[in-house]
């Protein structure tokens, strides 16, 4: 909360999500997916491809579309999970995604790693335990992430 109003940013501002915000666009997504689930162990990869662009000619709105171009996004993603007991469990995934852009420079690679165990404690009673590193290699805002997560669930 702090380093939001440091930054002059309101915490109570809500966050977008995605790169479009502000006319109608088009997508066009592709996308392809196998998997193996076997009794302790379980695999799914995929891959995606999306091509964005604005539909909305007379928007005067300022947006990444707003010169009229295409924004091309493609990656690759990977997980397994393993059942470590009959009530716990411990599950890997890593992805990848590209967004090119048509200027020199100004695209985006995002790369992500989890790593989570999981496992009742107590009746009704979870604890998942997670490490995550993310990295996105930008011109113009890179930056590196690493966190670890306890969460605890339980009935109310």
């Amino acid at each position: 909360l702090l380093e939001l109003q440091a930054l002059g940013i309101d915490p109570r501002t809500p966050a977008l999500v995605g790169f479009l915000t502000s006319a109608a666009t088009q997508q066009r997504s592709q996308q392809i997916s196998a998997s193996y689930l076997g009794l302790r162990t379980s695999y799914v990869v995929s891959a995606f491809q999306s091509w964005s662009s604005r539909v909305d000619t007379v928007s005067g709105a300022s947006d990444p579309l707003a010169g009229g171009g295409q924004i091309r996004q493609h990656g690759i993603s990977a997980s397994a999970s393993h059942k470590l007991t009959p009530v716990s469990s411990l599950m890997a995934s890593v992805s990848y995604s590209r967004t090119p852009s048509a200027a020199a420079g100004q695209g985006q690679d995002l790369t992500s790693m989890m790593l989570t165990w999981s496992a009742p404690i107590a009746y009704r009673t979870n604890l998942s335990l997670s490490g995550r590193h993310v990295r996105s290699s930008s011109a113009t805002n890179p930056y590196d992430e690493t966190a670890l997560i306890a969460r605890l669930s339980l009935p109310i």
